[in-house]
């Protein structure tokens, strides 16, 4: 592929999902920098707190600061969720009075979730909007000001059904009383739905095991009410779809609210989904099908998922399987303790959005999988916080049999906690079991506290995880990849970042067209002797480390690649190291800004 071509197909690539405020049809969502807002009595921008999206939050130091956001556009007349991502690490609420277009909506609270100025949460607020241009006001009415605010976002807002189709799952004998077993009930509830009918649950604490939807409703937890999953292994089923997927058969097993096959699905409501995960009867366990999934959503179709928060998870968080034409959207998850925990994984789906939302996870936050011949298409990560992981930030790999084409990641913070020393990767793009790589775009991401900032692997399909019955296959290309405006600070290993091929058989199985702009990178170093070429990768976990030792390059060092070009990129050492900055083996192609590197 020539890098013309190259460039021209990641450009239409690029201006196709660009524009980002539309993603399904009846469905909108726009996201609105602090940045570009208008400020009164000592509202200002800062930039201090790394990591946020965009180039700044805004700060409201007093009593009666305010932040305005004027001509915020929406398509039509009607009922919005409003989304305000906050950061709050006070320990007090600092409440905040909305108005919308002149007029006063209400005073949110805005309390502390974090003891942290850099990690975020989801405010929400109903509001009515006119089609074209609106105006929204948020001042501080606390003496002690406002919190920290870095963008907030419209979306469409999920209107209920006449009172005739909705299902109160309180008529069903369900208690809230936070100590009842209260699933039975709510089955009930859910299986006499009719159809765009909407089952309830509010003003209470709804404990349950296995909660199964199904097609053409909508589940409302509403904001007075949470789901919590009930600390008995017994009251929790398998959720089967009828596949051969890796990750199923490894991993996926056992749901706290799931559907399968359910299409025209719809959760939201502004509630909880309480995992109670915080325990060792699934935390001592290592098996991870053994322990619920919060919420697992497999081969449906129109599914969206929006303005929940989901938390104390006790396996890896939203895991959409096999489904198509998935929104979610403004979900705070919030899962501290204990192992894999997950954040949001789709698994061989197609045309998925992610949008407005934040996480504090213990596991890889961002990590779409494949363990299916359909792999992943058209997924698109936009205005994600990510506010802890001690594992992987942005990651393929994990499971990588089928493919993963047209795929976004844009406006995103990454913070990736140091605990202890962990493999949390802020960009790791890998093929270890045989999946296809190409067209990836991932743009305007601010990260901080990964161990290196890079990692991209054609492994040739030597770990070769397959479905059942399905071949050994090397993957054909890792290509395509656009990395661009990227500031990357405070990468605590010294190991380098590391782009690499692999030869397998007698072949090279390269990395190619890969164009790094405006990337910079705060590197470790602190190296003082030169380390050897690193061992060929033969199926190793799909760690930027897997081979044991520092990379002989502090900056980048490249293998078995082609045609990888860097425009205007910096990395900068915050220790002094021998190393050289850029070492290219058994590669070609490598230019940077304009002048290419010796073979």
């Amino acid at each position: 592929m020539t890098r013309l071509f190259q460039k021209t197909r990641l450009a239409l690539f690029s201006l196709m999902i660009s524009s980002g405020a539309t993603y399904a049809a009846g469905y909108f969502t726009a996201h609105f920098e602090a940045e570009n807002a208008f400020f009164k009595q000592g509202g200002r921008i800062e930039s201090e707190n790394f990591p946020y999206i965009g180039t700044g939050y805004a700060v409201l130091p007093e009593k009666g600061s305010a932040v305005a956001w004027d001509n915020l556009f929406v398509p039509e007349t009607g009922t919005y969720i409003l989304t305000i991502k906050y950061a709050n690490g006070s320990g007090a609420a600092k409440p905040c009075r909305l108005e919308v277009n002149g007029r006063p909506v209400g005073t949110l609270e805005l309390r502390p979730v974090f003891d942290e100025w850099n990690s975020y949460w989801n405010a929400r607020a109903t509001v009515k909007l006119k089609a074209g241009k609106n105006r929204i006001l948020l001042t501080a009415v606390s003496d002690a000001g406002g919190p920290n605010i870095d963008n907030i976002a419209l979306s469409s807002a999920t209107t209920l059904p006449p009172q005739s189709r909705r299902f109160d799952v309180r008529k069903y004998g369900a208690k809230g009383d936070g100590t009842a077993d209260d699933t039975e009930a709510i089955q009930k509830a859910i299986d006499a739905c009719s159809t765009g009918g909407a089952v309830i649950l509010s003003d209470g604490v709804f404990m349950t095991g296995t909660i199964r939807l199904k097609s053409d409703m909508t589940f409302w937890i509403d904001e007075t009410a949470t789901l919590r999953a009930i600390q008995k292994g017994d009251l929790f089923q398998d959720c089967d779809p009828p596949t051969q997927n890796v990750s199923v058969d490894d991993e996926l097993g056992k749901a706290f609210v799931c559907s399968q096959g359910a299409d025209n699905l719809i959760i939201t409501g502004g509630g909880t989904i309480d995992g109670n995960g915080e325990c060792e009867i699934w935390d001592i366990n290592k098996d991870e099908s053994v322990r619920p999934i919060p919420v697992y959503l497999t081969q449906g179709k129109n599914i969206q998922f929006s303005h929940i928060d989901v938390v104390r998870g006790a396996m890896w968080n939203v895991v959409p399987l096999e489904s198509d034409d998935v929104i979610i959207d403004g979900i705070n998850i919030r899962s501290t303790w204990g192992m894999n925990k997950d954040g949001i994984d789709p698994c061989d789906c197609h045309r998925v959005l992610i949008a407005n939302c934040t996480l504090y996870v213990e596991d890889d936050a961002l990590c779409p999988k494949s363990g299916h011949a359909r792999g992943c298409e058209d997924i698109t990560y936009r205005n994600v916080t990510v506010n802890h992981t001690i594992c992987g930030l942005v990651k393929f790999g994990t499971k990588s049999y089928g493919h993963f084409k047209n795929m976004v990641f844009e406006d995103l913070a990454l913070y990736g906690h140091i605990t202890h020393k962990e493999s949390n990767v802020g960009i790791n793009l890998s093929t270890v079991d045989g999946a296809e790589i190409e067209d990836v775009i991932i743009r305007r991401v601010n990260m901080r506290n990964a161990a290196t900032a890079v990692f991209i692997l054609h492994g040739a399909g030597r770990k070769s995880r397959n479905p059942k019955g399905s071949p050994d296959k090397p993957g054909k290309y890792v290509r395509n990849i656009l990395i661009e405006d990227v500031d990357a600070r405070e990468c605590h290993d010294p190991f380098g970042n590391f782009i690499t091929g692999s030869e397998f058989n007698g072949k090279t199985y390269k990395v190619t067209d890969i164009t790094f702009r405006n990337v910079r990178i705060e590197c470790k170093g602190g190296l003082t002797e030169i380390p050897k070429s690193p061992i060929e990768y033969s199926g190793q976990y799909p760690n930027y480390d897997w081979c044991k030792t520092d990379l002989p390059a502090w900056g980048y060092y490249i293998r078995h690649a082609e045609n990888i070009v860097f425009e205007n990129c910096t990395e900068e050492l915050t220790s002094d190291d021998c190393r050289p900055r850029i070492i290219a083996e058994q590669s070609k192609g490598i230019r940077i800004d304009g002048s290419e590197l010796p073979e």
